[in-house]
């Protein structure tokens, strides 16, 4: 960055020959793109002159928008204390995810929306402390659940459908279930 040389969180390791900006100076209007036009050379193939173009213009770091102390995400819109999320919007408190949207003190998600203190869940959304779930969607305090909806303390259970107190697939009365889960772990 012209006149700059303090270090910046970038998407792109330093060994590479490329103009990186931080993203707060790439977006101000200090510095003019215009400089790093080209005139189309018509005896060059066009990809060689556009990877010409592409490694002499700057590029922005990250891009991490409304972010606060969210320093190491990128693709990254509204969030709040979120470290490593991308592809990403309105999340607080999420760690190690890809591509989430409205969710809050959870980790370790993919695909996954509208979810609260989840972990390592696939394809779900709208969950409540659910653990390990796949495809599941409106699930609250269970574990190990894939494709299940509306289940509320279970335990390894697939295609379940508003379903409460159920261990792999099979109804266990409340009074029983921690002891049962206290045998299986």
């Amino acid at each position: 960055m012209p006149g700059h040389n303090e270090e910046i969180i970038s998407i792109y390791s330093p060994d590479k020959i490329l103009n990186v900006y931080d993203q707060k100076y790439w977006w101000v209007d200090e510095w003019d793109p215009l400089v790093y036009g080209r005139k189309y050379d018509f005896s060059k193939p066009f990809f060689q002159q556009f990877k010409e173009l592409r490694d002499n213009s700057p590029l922005m770091s990250v891009s991490n928008s409304n972010a606060v102390n969210s320093d190491y995400c990128n693709v990254n819109d509204q969030s709040k204390d979120c470290y490593l999320i991308s592809a990403s919007e309105w999340n607080e408190k999420v760690m190690y995810s890809n591509r989430i949207a409205h969710d809050k003190d959870s980790l370790d998600l993919y695909v996954v929306s509208r979810s609260e203190l989840c972990y390592e869940n696939t394809f779900c959304k709208e969950n409540y402390r659910l653990f390990f779930g796949i495809k599941s969607q409106n699930c609250s305090h269970s574990y190990f659940l894939y494709d299940c909806r509306n289940c509320q303390n279970c335990f390894g259970c697939v295609n379940l459908r508003n379903k409460q107190y159920c261990i792999f697939n099979n109804n266990t009365p409340k009074r029983n279930m921690k002891k049962r889960l206290k045998n299986l772990i």
